[in-house]
């Protein structure tokens, strides 16, 4: 696979040992669907068709279960699929990842037994779920977090800049330096995007010392919003 747009031969030969290696548009790495591009429509196609299915279960074995065995089911069924690397796909234009949301918004009213269109903020607020865009930026203020306290791997560390600024107790204390972006999917990446995430929250989230302190502080502050 060659990453990019650059107009390049139709097809470049390389081979390992006298075996040819076909260059492929896409593959499935860890569980992602990784396009050329480094775009994310085929993963989030995919967990659509997956989530959709989810949804067919769910609804078919309301006849037979009560409330608190269908969300047992939307916790093991549908909330994986949006919970793995969502601090990766999820972090890109609104139209596409929407789609997904509309399947949650789905899911989450036939486990609540409601009509198809009530509003669902205080079904989310009640069942203390986050809703899909939430969930991306509680991942990526995890992620954040581990960045501040030095606990991500030396490769994705560096990345990432306290400035000297933050060695002193100032406004700009516990702030990641914000770096410029050329392109849109620069402005996605964990550098650009979970910085400005960051230097958004509060002290009181920024201050917190432990991670579990950290992502039940943060949780509770979406959902309070709802």
């Amino acid at each position: 696979m060659v990453f990019g747009n650059l107009r390049l031969p139709k097809e470049i030969n390389v081979s390992i040992n006298n075996v040819q290696i076909n260059q492929v548009n896409e593959t499935k790495f860890l569980g992602l669907i990784i396009d050329y591009k480094l775009k994310w429509n085929k993963h989030i196609h995919y967990i659509k068709q997956k989530l959709s299915k989810c949804i067919a279960v769910i609804r078919k074995a309301g006849s037979l279960l009560d409330n608190n065995a269908l969300y047992t089911l939307y916790c093991s069924l549908f909330l994986p699929y949006i919970m793995y690397c969502t601090e990766i796909w999820g972090n890109t234009f609104k139209t596409t990842v929407n789609p997904v949301y509309i399947l949650q918004k789905k899911v989450i009213r036939v486990i609540s037994r409601v009509h198809y269109l009530e509003h669902t903020n205080r079904l989310f607020k009640n069942l203390r779920l986050l809703k899909l865009p939430d969930i991306v930026n509680y991942k990526t203020a995890i992620l954040m977090f581990k960045a501040f306290h030095y606990q991500l791997p030396k490769n994705l560390q560096k990345f990432f800049d306290l400035g000297p600024s933050s060695r002193y107790v100032t406004r700009q204390y516990g702030k990641f330096k914000q770096f410029y972006a050329r392109t849109t999917a620069r402005s996605w990446s964990f550098s650009i995007l979970g910085v400005k995430l960051w230097n958004s929250l509060s002290d009181n989230l920024t201050s917190c010392e432990t991670i579990y302190k950290f992502k039940r502080c943060f949780k509770w502050a979406i959902l309070e919003s709802y």
